[in-house]
Order: structure tokens, then sequence, then C-alpha cells
């Protein structure tokens, strides 16, 4: 009632205020009167445009008034000072001042001067041509200028359409920019305008569009262009409102920050989240909020906060003004100040409300990181919906909510799957995020650093993450030995998988534990984090420990030992042939049968047959029992010791006669012709080999004597045991294979004696069969000379041979041995320069075609570059080349191929 008696006295007042300007007589009193008047009304109607939102009475009134001041202002101007403000052709009247005041009325209404662009220009009786009269039409322009923006603002800012719609119309505004800048670029070259006529076009629109209030025209400060054409003028409209488009939304924005729309945003923030008001009084000041735009950004935690309210209309009108205020306002900063507020709503009772306080949780993102373990107790919730919307919510905050959701996974076991795929879902690589294997180790040391509940939770989690961190090998390693978390422990080694290949020392000892899923799980595991654990040191190292526990017995810490040995395998034979070279007999033994249990055809294994230069070292022994247990073994690896029958032979000569028995049923085992000799004494052994030696007969003792001569180290022994053999009637092809090594010797004359009497002997010996058997132990001989051979200069003997060494020599070039391969190149050269050409060579594709379909990729590929040398003469290897096209290995492939060309003539 008061404000209404407060209105009618001010209206009176300005009412009253405007008298004397048209009942006083013309004078300097009135004069200045005006001018203060002028002044106090200017300066109140700037305040009512700022202050208030709407165009009240008074603020009409206020211009109304201020119309007719400025209409008697340029009268009494003109009667008090005359010429020097005004001019005319004749004195005016009052007629000619209301013409002169309305028609700068209308040009101030006139906003973006469309008089001017259709020359709508009358003849003016009165016109202004001082500075002080343009100073007073200035504020006239100006004050028309405020009532008019203040209605366009007033239209803009409670039209539903506008806000709702602001997007669209910004991309209007903008395709009409384009619209008009392309129109007028096309107009401009099809009327052959200069670059500078173009430029001043847009300039002069620019300035007639910026100069709402007239201010050039009133002080003459610029020119009317003229360009030519309906079509320009339409389009300078055009282009003039499009960027008046522009100024109107940038004044409104400043427009809306200065008048605050009667009321703060902290008092509108502060009403809306107070619960002192009613419902209705909050929705109104919501829809307060809504009306500063994006003034209204401080008042958006306040607004998120109503999202957690009971009252649905309350939540919806809060959703709908931030949306508003800001499209974007999840990313606002303030947003997090509201997160504490929506964790604690997460408990309410009314479903509802938990689901608009997840989705605004999910709609923050980020800042609502410490939302995640409320969200994912949620999870839980008996609502499917709810359950759905949380994880939804967690996906959206993030990147932060992934230690959070690590951290979960102890206390939430049951909803482990859910988190563990939101976490896929967030980032396929999450476990490469800091946070998160800062997280995984915390869990890996509470698994290794407690017990109970706690320890089996974390252990449990760390399985659900299958974690790939190397980090957390130390932790997992010392709860191999709790049972509570041991098969955990294994199973997380497993999923870390090669980085965690420092573990495979200790798991090789769970192999002998007594538990077989136990044993299973660590044999697993062990695959997976070295491939190759078997080779190891650590799997070498163990499999000792494990052969000793064998012969402890129920004294061993190792329960299961000789399980352990069988799954690591053939690799342990190394170490169980040196146990059976020892005086210890039960440990002999035990080593004997483990390597049953390990391989029953362990002889004939490659790991066996590496022992054979330790085993031959083993024959000079200076303990007699080492040196029989030695030969049993060689003997019981039988043609695959051929290595050692040199060391074998001079053992026939040692003083013990137990070793020399043992020595020579080992050379018979080694050399003999009958395969049935060996088996009498493995009866695991049934490959049939060929002999390297013929059978030596117990009664030539002369031969053996004869053959133990030509080992001796001095030169004229050797001579004299050629000579020997030399004079032998009728000769002893039994010696054939021991002078062909001696084709090997190290002195000239012992090498020329021996091929004569090779010579003497068997006239053929170039095709004897241990010619096979003897050159790729030259070969290995010269490959590598570091090794202890027994031949002296076995290039020397590979000469004497010849051509034939050829067809034994080109399968070496594709041996599993490259540096047997390797020397084997040259010594062909040297027997034979063209020997790619020779029959002997053919003889040898059959088993060089053989090694085509080797499982290693490298002899498959030599054996293709062999057969490409020999050229025609393989032809017979075209099949086995033909089917090598479709190897795996790219570079087979092109070795075949190149091989196939050469083979057929292709040029």
């Amino acid at each position: 009632m008061q404000s209404v008696k407060y209105k009618k006295l001010v209206l009176g007042l300005w009412a009253a205020s405007i008298i004397p300007c048209f009942f006083f007589k013309n004078s300097q009193i009135l004069y200045w009167y005006i001018l203060l008047l002028t002044s106090v009304n200017m300066g109140m109607i700037t305040f009512l445009t700022f202050k208030r939102e709407s165009i009240s009475l008074p603020f009409t009134f206020l211009n109304i008034i201020q119309v007719l001041i400025f209409f008697k202002l340029f009268i009494l101007l003109n009667h008090l000072q005359g010429t020097p403000h005004f001019s005319y052709e004749t004195p005016p009247v009052i007629a000619d001042w209301i013409k002169f005041t309305g028609t700068h009325i209308i040009n101030a209404i006139d906003l973006i001067d469309i008089k001017d662009l259709y020359y709508f220009n009358y003849h003016q009786p009165v016109v202004h041509k001082s500075f002080f009269a343009g100073i007073v039409l200035l504020l006239m322009y100006i004050m028309v200028n405020l009532f008019i923006f203040k209605i366009i603002f007033n239209l803009i800012n409670k039209n539903d359409f506008m806000i709702t719609h602001a997007g669209g119309i910004k991309l209007l505004r903008f395709g009409g920019l384009i619209i008009s800048i392309a129109a007028v670029s096309i107009y401009a070259w099809k009327n052959h305008w200069h670059l500078k006529t173009y430029i001043l076009w847009y300039m002069d629109n620019l300035i007639f569009t910026l100069d709402t209030a007239d201010i050039a025209r009133i002080f003459d400060l610029r020119s009317i262009p003229e360009y030519q054409g309906r079509g320009i003028t339409g389009l300078s409209l055009f282009f003039r409102f499009i960027i008046f488009t522009y100024i109107v939304v940038l004044g409104n924005n400043i427009y809306l920050f200065l008048i605050k729309k009667g009321r703060t945003v902290e008092k509108l923030a502060h009403i809306c989240e107070s619960s002192q008001y009613p419902v209705d009084k909050r929705i109104e000041a919501i829809k307060g909020l809504e009306k500063y735009g994006k003034a209204a950004r401080p008042a958006i935690p306040c607004l998120i906060r109503n999202l957690a309210e009971t009252s649905h209309n309350l939540r919806y009108a809060a959703s709908d003004a931030l949306d508003k205020i800001d499209p974007l306002w999840p990313e606002h900063q303030l947003a997090e100040k509201a997160v504490p507020a929506l964790i604690k709503a997460l408990k309410s009772s009314d479903k509802s409300v938990c689901i608009s306080v997840i989705k605004t949780l999910g709609k923050i993102g980020e800042p609502a990181q410490n939302a995640v373990l409320g969200l994912i107790s949620m999870l839980s919730n008996e609502h499917g919906d709810i359950r759905l919307i949380s994880a939804e919510a967690i996906k959206g905050i993030g990147h932060p909510a992934i230690p959070m959701i690590i951290r979960g996974l102890i206390r939430e076991k049951d909803n482990s799957d859910i988190m563990i795929s939101i976490l896929e879902e967030i980032d396929p690589d999450w476990q490469e995020n800091e946070d998160a294997v800062r997280e995984i180790n915390r869990i890996a040391e509470i698994m290794a650093g407690s017990s109970g509940p706690e320890q089996i939770s974390a252990a449990l989690a760390l399985e659900k993450i299958k974690p790939k961190s190397e980090t957390l090998v130390p932790h997992l390693l010392k709860v191999l030995n709790d049972n509570a978390v041991r098969i955990n422990a294994v199973r997380i080694l497993g999923y870390i998988g090669e980085n965690a290949k420092q573990a495979a020392g200790k798991l090789v000892y769970l192999l002998a534990d007594s538990d077989e899923k136990f044993r299973h799980i660590a044999l697993e595991t062990l695959e997976k984090i070295h491939p190759q654990w078997q080779n190891s040191d650590a799997a070498v190292k163990a499999a000792v420990e494990f052969i000793e526990s064998l012969v402890q017995g129920a004294e061993s810490e190792f329960q299961e030992p000789e399980k352990a040995l069988a799954a690591i395998g053939n690799t342990t034979i190394p170490h169980l042939i040196k146990a059976l070279v020892n005086t210890d007999k039960n440990l002999q033994n035990t080593a004997k049968q483990t390597l049953k249990n390990i391989n029953p055809a362990w002889p004939k294994t490659d790991e066996a047959l590496t022992m054979v230069p330790w085993l031959s070292k083993a024959l000079s022994h200076e303990n007699w029992y080492i040196r029989i247990s030695a030969a049993n073994v060689l003997g019981t690896m039988g043609t695959g010791a051929i290595k050692a029958s040199a060391f074998l032979v001079r053992g026939l000569a040692d003083t013990n006669k137990n070793v020399r028995s043992a020595f020579k049923k080992a050379l018979d085992r080694v050399m003999v012709r009958n395969e049935a000799l060996l088996n009498n004494d493995n009866d695991n052994s049934n490959e049939k080999t060929d002999s390297y030696w013929p059978a030596i007969e117990s009664n030539q003792e002369d031969i053996i004597k004869l053959i133990k001569d030509l080992e001796e180290n001095r030169v004229s022994s050797r001579l004299a045991a050629l000579k020997s053999l030399s004079r032998l009637s009728p000769p002893r092809l039994e010696a054939v294979p021991h002078l062909i090594i001696t084709l090997a010797d190290s002195d000239r004359e012992v090498r020329i004696n021996a091929l004569q009497v090779l010579e003497h002997t068997d006239r053929n010996w170039k095709q004897h069969e241990y010619i096979s058997k003897i050159i790729p132990l030259f070969i290995e001989a010269i490959a590598d000379p570091s090794t202890r051979s027994p031949f002296a200069l076995p290039y020397e003997a590979l000469k004497t041979i010849g051509t034939g060494a050829i067809k034994h020599l080109l399968p070496l070039l594709a041996d599993k041995n490259k540096a047997a391969a390797n020397a084997a190149g040259p010594v062909l050269e040297q027997i034979d320069t063209k020997w790619h050409q020779s029959r002997e060579a053919q003889r040898a594709v059959p088993v060089l075609a053989q090694k085509l379909g080797d499982k290693d990729w490298y002899v498959r590929k030599a054996a293709a570059d062999v057969l490409g040398k020999i050229g025609p003469g393989a032809v017979k290897a075209v099949s086995g080349l033909v089917s090598g096209l479709s190897d795996k290995n790219k570079i087979v492939r092109e070795s075949f191929k190149e091989a196939m060309d050469k083979i057929l003539l292709k040029k």
C-alpha cells in the first residue's frame, strides 16, 4: 500500500515539474531549470532502465515527460541564443519544432537506419548546427534507445520460445551472417566492384548498425554512400538486421547482469534451497534464477541440491532451471559443491529421490568421484532400475572412479563382476592407470600383511582384477605358503603372465606339494609366466634339490619330489645322469628309477646325449668306480654315445681289470652291429640303428693292442702300429674305422701311412659305412676347436676322403648345429669347387628332401638353399618344395620358391 502511495507521489512530482516549462516565460532561469530537470530525468531513466526488469508506468511516463522537455529545450535554446544553434529559412513556429522533434525521435527509433537505405529524408524547416544542440539531440536519442532496447530485452527474456530454442536461434543468426556475406560477394562480383568498394560497403553498414544513437549523423561525421540497385539495398538491410541481432544478444546479457531482476542471485538461491519457504515460493525463486541465464551460475550448487528434494515439482523445476542457466552445468566447477549433499541423499528411502540423485551424480561426472563408494553400494539395491542407473552413473564419473571401484571390490564381493565390467567400459586399459596401479598394490599389501576375512577378500578381489603389473609379485611370493590364499596367489601370478617371471623359482618347488590340484595350478602358472621354465636355472637348481630329497626319503622337506621331477621333465635328465655317476649306490638306484619315471626312453633323448662329453671326461676320473659308472651309462645310451668311442678305446688299457671289462662292454653296446645286444640291457630301447663299428671279438687282443697304439702320444709308436697293421695277412677289416680316424692325425707321415694301410686293407674304404658316422664328428671338431676332440687335423682327413665325403657333407649344411653347418661349406669348396654338379651331390638329395619338413625353420631354409645350388640334379625334391610353398614362415617360403626356380631352370 505504501509503495502505491510512493509511486503516485513520484508521478505527481514529475507532472508538477513540467508545468514551469510550458507556463513560465522564456528566460535564463527557465533555461537552467530545464537543463537541471533534464539531467535529473536522464539519471532516473538510466537508473530505472537497469534497476527493474519490467517497463513500469512511471518509467514510461518519465520518458514521455522528457520528450516534452526536450521539445521545450529546443525552443528555448533558439529563443535565447538564436542562429548559433539552429539554421532555418524562416523563423520556426511551433509546428516546425514539433516536426523537428518528431523526425529525430523517428530517427532514434530507426536503429538500423532503414530510412537512409531507402532515402526517406523529409525536408527539415529547422536544422541543428551547434555542438551543444547536437549534445541535446544525442541525449534524446540515448533516451529513446534505452526505452526501445528495454522493450526488446523484455520481449526476449519473457519469451519461452526464445529461451528454449536459444541454440537454434544462434545457429540461424550465424547462418544468416554467412548467407549475407556470400550474397554480397556474389553481387559485388557480378557488378564488378573494386576491392575498396567491397570493403567500404561492409564498413559503412557496420558503422550504421553499431551507431544506434546516430552520433555520426548528429555531428555530421559521415556521408551516406550510394550503392545502386534494389538488390544491394535489400542485402544491406538483411546484413544490418543480422548484425543488429548480435548487438541485441550482447546488450541483453549486459542488461541482465546489471538489473539483477529486483532480487539478487544470492537471495533467490537462498529462497529456493531453504525449507522455511513453501514449495511454490521455492519454485518461483527457481524460475527467477532461470531468467538470469548464465548470470545465475553461482546458484548451481543450490539448484543441484534441490534435485535431492522429495517434491517432484521442485526437482523438476531445479533440473529445468539448471539446463536453461547453463546446459553444461555438470561440468561447472560449482557443481562439485553439491556432491556431499547428494551423497547423503543416496540413503533416502524414497526411490524417486534415489534415482534423481544417482542421475545427477552421473551428469556431474568427474567432480562426483567421492560418491563412487555410495554408488557401488547401490549396485546391491533391490530395485533393478536403480542398480542399472547406478552402474551408468559410475561410468559417467569416468577415470576418477577407477581407484574407488577397485577399493570397492573388497567390500562388495557379490558385485565384483559388474564392477570389473564397469572398469572395462571406462577404460579398456584401466590397469595402466596410475591410480589403479596404486590401489591394486594396496590390495596386494592387504593380502600379504593381514589374515582372516580381510586377507581372503583382498585375494578374491585381486583374482577378479586379473592384474598385469609385476609390482605385485613380491607381495604374492610372501603368501605362497599361506594355506588360506596360496591358490589365489598362484592364479594371480598366472594372470600377471611373463611379467611375473621372477616368481618361477619359487613356483617350481610347489610342484612337489602333496595337493594334486595345487600342483596342477602351479604348473599352469609356470607355463604362463615362463614358457621355457623347464630349461631355466631355477628348474635345474630345484631338480638337484628334488634328487637329493629322493635319497632322504621321509626326512625330506618335499612331499612329492618325484612328481616335481616328472613335471620338470627331460631337463632333469643331465642331473640325474650325474647322480648315476656317483659312489653313492642308493643315489644311483634312486636316479635310475626316477629317470624311468620321467621318460622310459631317456637314453635316447637329446638331453641325455648332451652328457656324452661330460661322461667321456668322467672315463678318466681317478676313482675307478666313477669310471665304471660313466662307462655303464654310455653303454646304456648305445650308438648315441659314438662320440665317446675314442675315449672308451683308450680305457681298454686301464690298469683296473673291472674298468677294462666295463669299457669293453660299453664299446660293444656303442659299436654293436646287432642291436639285440643293447636291448638285452635296455628293455626300453626299441629303436633299430645302423652300427658304427664292427664287433670286436674277445680273442682279438693283438688287434686291440695295435689300435691302442694308434692313440699313443709318440709318433714312432703310431708309425710302428701302422706298419704292423700293413703286414697282417689277410688284412683285418676291423681296423678300417681306426685307420680313418688316424687320417686326422697331427703328423703328416702318420697320415700318409694310414692312407697306405687303408688302401692295402680295403680298396673301397671310402664307401665304408663308418665314413657317414665319422664325417659329422670331423665337421664338429672343425666348427668348434675349443672342444676336447681326439681329432688333431680333421680338415686333412676330409680332404683325403675327397669327393666321397660330399654326400655326407651336404646334409650337414642343413644341420641343426649351425656351427657344423657353417664349417661344412668351406670344406666342400676345398674338396671340389663344382661339388653341386657331382653325382655325389645328387645322392644326398633324398636326405636333404627329408629336412624340408624339419620342425626348425632355419633347417628347412638351409635344405632348400642346398637343393637350389644342386639345381636340376635335385628334381626329385620338387614335390617337397611345392609343399613348402605354404610354409607359415615367409623366409622359408621365399627360399623354397627360389630353389624351385633354380631346379626347374627358370631364368
